[in-house]
């Protein structure tokens, strides 16, 4: 759906914003999903984000990755700041352990590992599969006049 300012900002850009921001905005980080015996390993690239401005939360095995960041420049002794914030959901197997879900953020790169959990196997039940019985045969009705 187009915002009803985008074109605006598109003309505007280059009179308006400094040289630092003329780059992609981070809409959706980098991430990469791995799996071992033991947990699935999901990592997301988040360049500039102290840890303090992340928050990762799981509702009902969907893990959501949640980040606002501020930034200030100064440039050619104006101040400008620049937001980036970001969302990205992933629903998770059902042999996530999400009590010992932990993440870990260090050099711009947060780790999350999922360990993985023994699901029980649902019961099968198998169900006999009847027929109805047979419908009663009608006897035949002897026509008037005729004997049988």
């Amino acid at each position: 759906m187009l915002k009803v300012w985008e074109p605006f900002e598109a003309w505007m850009k280059p009179f308006v914003w400094p040289s630092w921001a003329h780059r992609e905005e981070l809409e959706l980080p980098f991430t990469n999903v791995d799996e071992n015996e033991e947990a699935y390993v999901l990592g997301a690239e988040l360049p500039g984000f102290a840890p303090e401005e992340v928050k990762v939360t799981m509702e009902e095995n969907v893990l959501t990755i949640e980040g606002k960041h501020e930034e200030k420049k100064e440039e050619e002794g104006k101040s400008f700041r620049r937001f980036s914030e970001f969302r990205r959901q992933f629903r998770l197997p059902k042999n996530v352990s999400a009590a010992a879900i932990e993440a870990k953020m260090e050099n711009g790169l947060l780790t999350v590992m999922l360990p993985k959990t023994e699901v029980p196997k649902l019961e099968v039940k198998n169900i006999e599969v009847k027929t109805p019985p047979p419908a009663p045969v009608a006897e035949p009705v002897p026509e008037k006049g005729k004997a049988a």
